[in-house]
């Protein structure tokens, strides 16, 4: 059989559980892996505590960042984005872009990341591939994604702004 041509000649090797008797493999509970609930639980048990620190010295406790992230989501809620939605996220790493994120999975949309490198044909790659319609970017690449033809983008949210129309799409 497929046991002996793997080179399983002993039935105890196939017998044995996949995983080492240490790892938990039952499903956690929502409350304890879907961030919503431990964004929520978090800003409840522990408010003052820090949360996250930044590269710029910045830092968000677990009030903060609930705060942060609802505020996310209320915008892009306000602007049309919804529970599954794709959402490009063409930011560096840092406050916007985790306010992005999270913010996102707040609404139950989908965040898709993007290389901030992307550009010309790999950059209108990615975009179509993702089948979103919608972008948050770092105002300084907007130009790099004027470049670009044939989006099908709907709405683009510069961080520092209101949503952008590009220009011949």
């Amino acid at each position: 059989g497929i046991s002996r041509a793997l080179g399983f000649s002993d039935n105890r090797l196939m017998n044995q559980t996949p995983h080492p008797h240490w790892m938990r493999t039952e499903r956690p509970a929502r409350k304890d892996c879907v961030l919503p609930f431990l964004l929520e639980r978090n800003a409840s048990e522990t408010p003052g505590r820090i949360q996250f620190q930044f590269e710029s010295g910045e830092t968000w406790t677990c009030a903060e960042t609930l705060q942060q992230t609802r505020q996310a989501a209320a915008f892009l809620a306000r602007h049309g984005v919804s529970s599954g939605d794709k959402v490009l996220v063409w930011l560096p790493s840092g406050p916007a872009m985790l306010r992005s994120w999270f913010g996102l999975n707040y609404l139950g949309a989908v965040f898709v990341p993007m290389n901030v490198d992307y550009r010309g044909g790999i950059l209108q790659h990615a975009i179509l591939e993702s089948t979103a319609n919608n972008l948050i970017l770092h105002p300084q690449l907007l130009e790099r994604l004027e470049r670009v033809e044939q989006l099908p983008l709907k709405h683009v949210f510069s961080i520092g702004g209101l949503s952008t129309t590009l220009k011949n799409h």
